[in-house]
């Protein structure tokens, strides 16, 4: 029952980061916050793994609850959509591509440093 608790508090923080990143961060022709919120939420996913011992909490906090609230496929989704329908094809593909390949990237290189 704690590891709930622990994934509902970390996943409201995570979302309030979300929301704070998409409120303070102009949105131009490319989704910013959003790509900036996976990337961190990414990052943060390593270095949590990176831990040896952690503490029991720590996971359902961290990983399920705030990585969780922070990433957004479906406002990935949705901005690359919206990016396409109004006639911005190379910005939907900036975005996808950024987005998925940056991701593994991203992951990969917190893998090769573990």
């Amino acid at each position: 029952m704690m590891h709930t608790f622990f994934v509902f508090v970390g996943g409201g923080l995570g979302c309030l980061l979300r929301y704070g990143l998409w409120k303070f961060i102009p949105q131009g022709t490319f989704p910013t916050a959003t790509l900036l919120a996976n990337f961190l939420a990414i990052g943060l996913m390593g270095l949590v793994f990176m831990i040896r011992h952690p503490a029991p909490w720590l996971h359902p906090l961290l990983l399920a609850g705030f990585c969780g609230g922070l990433s957004t496929f479906s406002g990935f989704s949705f901005e690359t959509a919206a990016l396409i329908r109004a006639g911005l094809l190379w910005a939907a593909a900036a975005n996808i591509l950024v987005s998925v390949l940056g991701g593994i990237c991203l992951a990969w290189m917190v893998y090769k440093f573990q």
